[in-house]
């Protein structure tokens, strides 16, 4: 191939590449955000952590609505650990087979896979969703994390996420959380004790 030929290609695909773009646009295709809520928290050792897994940014009420969903959260093994998730209801009712949950599960530790597929319609997925709407719900305990010390749990990759024909739907931006760790307060008897213990020595020194 020479230069011309060369250069001919390179403008052919410039020009294809524009032209799929304006397409894209002129059609309205709509993108997908995913993230956790709360975005922050104070945690404390011990303590139990929710996080909700949200999408939003899909028609409400309408095309396009959300079939099926595949992704992966990390987290540091060494400052949380799984305890479990549960699936929202938007794709389907799992107890009926509206819906199949498909995820593996934490697969590696601070690895932890989500995927739900529906077979309703849809139709029957427009009627039940709405622009914004929860995927999951996961339950983490905080291992360890010291004061000021802040731990992230994010989202990524994300293998797919599908509309009611199964055509795939673009995720645009996607938003894990932070968790900080706090001081664990202590319970009211010590705070009593803690404040007697004070006060006596303060009436001894008085006394010397």
């Amino acid at each position: 191939m020479d230069r011309l030929e060369r250069r001919t290609v390179t403008r052919k695909s410039i020009l294809l590449a524009i032209t799929l773009s304006l397409c894209t646009l002129a059609s309205g295709v709509r993108g997908a955000t995913l993230s956790l809520a709360p975005t922050a928290s104070d945690v404390t050792p011990g303590s139990t952590i929710s996080l909700d897994l949200v999408v939003s940014g899909l028609a409400d009420m309408g095309a396009p609505s959300l079939s099926a969903f595949d992704l992966i959260l990390t987290f540091e093994p060494a400052n949380l650990a799984f305890i479990s998730y549960s699936l929202g209801e938007s794709l389907g009712n799992l107890g009926v087979f509206d819906a199949l949950d498909i995820g593996l599960g934490e697969v590696a530790p601070g690895v932890l896979n989500l995927a739900e597929a529906s077979f309703l319609t849809a139709p029957e997925l427009d009627a039940l969703q709405s622009g914004s709407f929860l995927l999951a719900t996961i339950d983490f305990m905080v291992v360890a994390l010291g004061v000021g010390d802040s731990t992230t749990v994010n989202i990524g990759p994300v293998f797919g996420l599908a509309d009611g024909t199964s055509s795939p739907i673009a995720v645009t931006a996607a938003s894990g959380a932070t968790l900080t760790g706090a001081i664990i307060p202590l319970p009211g008897a010590a705070w009593l004790f803690v404040s007697s213990v004070l006060a006596l020595c303060m009436g001894l020194r008085q006394r010397q």
